[in-house]
């Protein structure tokens, strides 16, 4: 189990498909790691960088992140169990991250189905959602599985009747998952 996003978790949920530009700076590792489960800061990273943990090239005063340097900071706050609270929560309830993430892509996919693209916006909302976790049992992780809230149907059933014919977009992500099905 792994209570944080993957590199690949990351590129399909949290960028939706769409990959991220490298070199990064320092800042932007920090949000991509937080974004992922961990607690990073700009002044752990750095720290890190002091300790020789990790050794992104550096232009000027700057750092050049590239992703085997995220990678490596990436196992270095898991070494040391450094999490936000969604990668504490993940961890207390045996949550696989990836699939919890999926769970809720794919709830929104049959939600943007159903109601149309124009109607619904890209990025899934925790709050149109009931939660079920399934505890792990063996050797399986937690199951989390989404049901969208009587209310938010209510809603986007009136939002897709006055939005007829409105064409919405999707990602790349989003747009190889859809044409799965």
């Amino acid at each position: 189990m792994s209570n944080t996003l993957s590199a690949e978790g990351y590129l399909a949920f949290r960028c939706f498909g769409d990959p991220d530009e490298y070199p990064k700076s320092t800042e932007q590792v920090a949000v991509e790691l937080r974004s992922r489960g961990f607690n990073a800061t700009v002044p752990a990273l750095n720290y890190m960088i002091r300790q020789g943990k990790v050794q992104p090239d550096r232009e000027g005063r700057n750092y050049e992140w590239q992703q085997e340097h995220i990678e490596a900071a990436a196992r270095e706050f898991g070494e040391e169990g450094a999490y936000n609270l969604e990668g504490q929560t993940f961890l207390y309830l045996g949550i696989n991250a990836d699939q919890f993430y999926r769970a809720l892509a794919e709830a929104w996919d049959k939600v943007r189905d159903e109601f149309g693209d124009g109607v619904t916006s890209i990025k899934p909302s925790l709050s149109d959602f009931i939660m079920t976790v399934h505890p792990p049992r063996g050797d399986q992780d937690a199951l989390v599985q989404f049901t969208l809230c009587d209310d938010s149907r209510a809603k986007l059933r009136i939002d897709a009747q006055m939005s007829r014919g409105v064409r919405g977009i999707q990602m790349p992500a989003e747009s190889k998952r859809r044409s799965r099905k």
